[in-house]
């Protein structure tokens, strides 16, 4: 029940904050830049909001510990949503600053590096 709470309380939490949310981003400039060389049709996108998801990340570790979920098989995957978060927190940062993100294999080593630690210390734990 626990579990279905805290998925019900945090879908509602990103839902109500969502607009506010992408105000602000909007505000602070962290749109998304199109290159000039990328298709036609990516036009459109200039200026959507970026880091989004780390609405998401908040809300779930903040409902964490407002539940107080201290068992290490929820803690893990959330320390994964963290560490994925951030990753994709820089990669729209880097975006919005220059217009290019991430390469995508490179963000494919961290995510594994990310996944591998989170497999590490399940075994381990």
């Amino acid at each position: 029940m626990g579990i279905l709470l805290a998925l019900v309380l945090a879908f509602g939490g990103v839902v109500a904050l969502g607009p506010v949310y992408i105000g602000l981003l909007q505000r602070l400039g962290f749109g998304k830049r199109i290159r000039v060389e990328g298709p036609a049709g990516h036009v459109s996108k200039a200026g959507t909001p970026t880091m989004g998801g780390m609405l998401l990340v908040v809300v779930v570790m903040f409902l964490a510990m407002a539940m107080r979920i201290e068992d290490v098989s929820t803690l893990t995957p959330m320390l994964t949503l963290v560490g994925v978060g951030i990753l994709g927190a820089i990669d729209d940062y880097v975006n919005a600053q220059t217009g290019i993100g991430m390469r995508g294999r490179f963000k494919l080593v961290w995510q594994t590096v990310v996944a591998l630690l989170a497999a590490w210390y399940i075994q381990r734990h």
